[in-house]
This record gives structure tokens, C-alpha cells and sequence, in this order.
């Protein structure tokens, strides 16, 4: 009898390049480049796919007319690939196109759940900023459905705090433009 080697999924000799990781099939996973690397993740589960559905609504509805929110849109940053939960964008970069570059982006969000990774927790954030992505925003479900939102502005090469809010108080930006929700909107059933 005869064995074969099964090559693993997505197996690639080298290095991967952006034009690489765009041309993977479409299979329902999320496929993001971190230092010449393929990062595979699942789709992240009704919970926080709600949080970004709610969200990026809440946000497109006060932005300016040249603004638009985006759910999972491809982000270039310099050679890395990235996935956001949330994007809030210049309306022409979202229009017939693959990758929106950092340059074109006003708000990045990111939703963290108990199972994320040091990846979504710290290096992602890093490299948005290195991006120069003006306003991060961190949505924490910690699963005691009492979502926690809070805003980081870009300073230098990093972010800083510059607001925080828990369910059943209002979060309160100026910037980009007048921002204002609770954090208790992004979860639960409607109604």
C-alpha cells in the first residue's frame, strides 16, 4: 500500500504577497497578512457580527455625506492585509474596489469577544496606527451583556485614550464628526 502526503491548506512556499492572499478562494474564512504571513480565521460568531452590523449603522447615520462605514472590508497597510470589523471610509474608496488603503480611513473598529487573540488585541491596533488611521475604536463583549466601547486617538505613532463608556452610558466623540451612542446598542435582541 501507497501513502500520500496531503499538503496542508493554503500551504505556500516563501513568503505570501497581498495580490497572493486576494486571489484565495471565497470559503467563508477571513484571510488577513501580517509579516509576509497568512493569518486564517473563522467568521466571527452572531454576537459580535451584530455588534458590527449595529455599529457601522450608528456611524454611517451622522457621518458626512462623504463617509460611508464598511463590514469587513480588505485594508492596506504599507505590505500587510488586514480585516477590521468596522471601517468608516471615504465614500470613493469603498466604490468597485478590492483593498481600501489606511489612508482613506477615518474610524478602524475593532470588537473583541473572550476568544480573540493577542493579534486582534494589540498587534492589530498597532499596525493601524502605524497606518495612520485617525480614531480606533475597541468594542469589548465580554459576555456579561454590557458591551464596553472605547475610543482611541492616533498621537504620533500610537494610540491614546480619549474616551470610554460601558452600557448605559452615552460614548461622546467629536471627531471625525458629533458621535454619540450607548454601548448597551450594539447587544441584545432588538426590541
Amino acid at each position: 500500500m501507497t501513502e500520500a502526503l496531503a499538503t496542508p491548506a493554503y500551504y505556500h512556499a516563501g513568503p505570501w504577497t497581498i495580490d497572493e492572499v486576494l486571489e484565495l478562494p471565497d470559503n467563508g474564512m477571513r484571510f488577513e497578512l501580517v509579516d509576509e504571513r497568512l493569518v486564517v480565521s473563522s467568521v466571527p460568531p452572531p454576537r459580535h457580527q451584530r455588534a458590527a452590523r449595529r455599529l457601522s449603522n450608528l456611524l454611517e447615520a451622522g457621518a458626512p455625506v462623504h463617509l460611508e462605514t464598511s463590514i469587513e472590508v480588505n485594508l492596506r497597510i504599507g505590505v500587510e492585509l488586514l480585516i477590521p470589523d468596522v471601517v468608516l471610509a471615504t465614500s470613493s474608496s469603498l466604490d468597485h474596489v478590492n483593498v481600501v488603503r489606511a489612508a482613506d480611513v477615518h474610524i478602524v473598529v475593532e470588537i473583541l469577544s473572550p476568544g480573540n487573540t493577542k493579534f486582534d488585541r494589540t498587534w492589530k491596533p498597532q499596525r493601524y496606527a502605524e497606518g495612520g488611521i485617525p480614531l480606533y475604536l475597541e468594542v469589548d463583549l465580554d459576555g456579561t451583556g454590557a458591551p464596553r466601547v472605547t475610543a482611541f486617538k492616533l498621537r504620533g505613532m500610537g494610540y491614546v485614550q480619549i474616551a470610554e463608556a460601558r452600557a448605559g452610558e452615552p460614548l461622546a466623540l467629536t471627531e471625525p464628526y458629533d458621535i454619540r451612542f450607548d454601548p448597551a446598542d450594539l447587544a441584545g435582541r432588538r426590541g
